[in-house]
């Protein structure tokens, strides 16, 4: 069995991207990509077909066909889990305000890669019946992270 999955030139190993979202009240932005010397999850493709997945992210060609896609686990925020002190009294979920945050996703370099594309429901009141939507797209290329944005 061979193993056919992208390798840097300098054969190092499984390449990937490394790309970095940030969200707030005023949407879903890219703000870095990074080539990494990684293996990526494996592709969800079907869990997206058969419609079990609420956030995902494709890697696409350029005609806008996917080539991979990957769930992901609820990655933008709208409320936190609050614990009392009292271990009787459960878990309470409350609402954020303002809600924020970044994550990231490990997706393929594979050969075709264009653009990677964050699909889902901007917003946890939306119900489950209404099909997920593109939520931000970009070119799949290097871009270092803003200058003075803080990297973890």
């Amino acid at each position: 069995m061979t193993d056919d999955r992208p390798t840097g030139s300098d054969g190092a190993g499984p390449r990937a991207w490394r790309v970095t979202f940030e969200y707030d009240a005023e949407g879903v932005r890219i703000v870095a990509q990074q080539r990494v010397t990684m293996l990526a999850p494996p592709d969800d493709a079907d869990l997206v077909e058969r419609g079990d997945a609420g956030y995902w992210v494709e890697v696409r060609d350029a005609e806008g066909h996917p080539l991979y896609r990957q769930v992901l686990a609820t990655p933008l925020q709208h409320e936190y889990e609050v614990f009392s002190p009292d271990p009787a009294e459960g878990i309470r979920r409350i609402a954020a305000e303002e809600p924020a945050g970044v994550f990231q996703a490990v997706v393929p370099d594979v050969e075709g890669a264009h653009e990677i594309v964050l699909r889902g429901r901007p917003r946890p009141d939306e119900v489950a019946s209404r099909a997920p939507k593109q939520l931000v797209k970009g070119r799949l290329r290097e871009r270092d992270f803003p200058e003075g944005w803080a990297q973890a």
